[in-house]
């Protein structure tokens, strides 16, 4: 199961859902949470929030973008309600009932086809475009011979600051300013953030400075405004792609892969062997060799399963990102790498 944080002006929490389930049945789960009638409720998620949008109540929680750990905003408003986009409304009572029962073949046979699926074919079937990425066997270089590769940051919990400023600064020791930034937008524009921000205010502004805490999209969502720059951000085990900034007429981009717990940089030179100098860090929108050159890169990485699905496990490697599932699994791992640096992997999600 997954889990997403709901929040309110009536009431808020977690809410567990599966990926497979109806948008229907998820409505019924908020409400539970919200105070909010199912047939009042709007959705707004993603950064900044925009409403969720559909005609059929019928599709998926996955088809609809909602993902594990998001944060959404629900709000009471019947006239744009998603039971109104769908043309359900309030004196249909008898069809509101009989909708459960028609879904319920339906989110069966969705849920036989998941089982079915591989990995590949469901990201194939979550977005086509990624076929010919998922196909490749060799990446293609651009007009100068240069690839697309990996270059590792640091985990040192400032790995998502340290990626921007690699690749921004030329230097992997940029947290602290980066992190500053942030603060300072967030206290001056209150009113704007106090809303999708996970903690109070002034608690968020503390924590936010201190090293251990991770960055997430909150933070990139704001950096990419002030430094001007599309955030393309890749996760490694689905290679689901969100770009931070997108639309807004940045004139560059950079490229950070996700691994569940922690993000490096894709760069462009001759190979990876050669000096992190010469990289190139920041691309054009539109360089279509970086795009594919970044998703094969992270589709290698899913293939050799260098990912972490924090619901599958119950303890993490710090050191190398490994995901262990016992006590058992985490004394094993110790004594065959001589790591000893561990966390619980609840301690990772936010």
């Amino acid at each position: 199961m997954l889990t997403c944080n709901i929040r309110s002006s009536k009431g808020s929490g977690l809410v567990e859902f599966a990926p497979e389930m109806t948008l229907f049945e998820f409505l019924e789960l908020v409400a539970e949470k919200s105070g909010i009638l199912p047939k009042d409720i709007c959705i707004r998620k993603g950064f900044p929030p925009k409403f969720l949008e559909t005609q059929d109540l019928s599709v998926t929680v996955e088809s609809m973008g909602i993902a594990d750990r998001d944060s959404l905003m629900i709000e009471e408003n019947p006239s744009n309600s998603l039971y109104s986009q769908a043309g359900i409304v309030e004196d249909q009572e008898e069809e509101v009932k009989e909708i459960p029962s028609s879904m319920e073949k339906e989110t069966d046979a969705v849920e036989e086809e998941v089982k079915e699926d591989s990995d590949k074919s469901k990201i194939i079937k979550r977005d086509p475009n990624l076929k010919k990425v998922l196909d490749t066997q060799v990446q293609t270089p651009d007009s100068d011979g240069k690839i697309m590769i990996r270059r590792i940051i640091d985990a040192d919990n400032s790995c998502l600051f340290n990626s921007i400023g690699c690749c921004l600064l030329g230097s992997k020791q940029s947290a602290k300013d980066l992190r500053r930034m942030v603060r300072d937008t967030i206290k001056s524009n209150s009113s704007e953030y106090e809303a999708i921000i996970d903690k109070p205010l002034s608690e968020y502004l503390t924590w936010i400075m201190n090293d251990e805490s991770w960055g997430g999209g909150i933070e990139l969502y704001i950096l990419s405004k002030l430094l001007s720059t599309e955030f393309y951000v890749i996760t490694v085990e689905s290679l689901n792609a969100q770009i931070f900034g997108e639309g807004q007429g940045y004139k560059q981009r950079i490229y950070l892969l996700y691994t569940g717990i922690h993000y490096d940089i894709v760069t462009r030179n001759i190979f990876e062997g050669c000096e992190e100098d010469d990289d190139i860090r920041a691309f054009e929108p539109t360089d279509k060799f970086a795009e594919d050159g970044a998703l094969f890169v992270a589709n290698e990485l899913r293939k050799k399963k260098q990912f972490v699905n924090l619901d599958a496990f119950g303890f993490v490697c710090t050191v190398c990102s490994t995901g262990l599932e016992s006590v058992e699994n985490l004394r094993a791992h110790a004594m065959e790498t001589g790591h000893q640096n561990f966390a619980q992997a609840s301690d990772f999600k936010r």
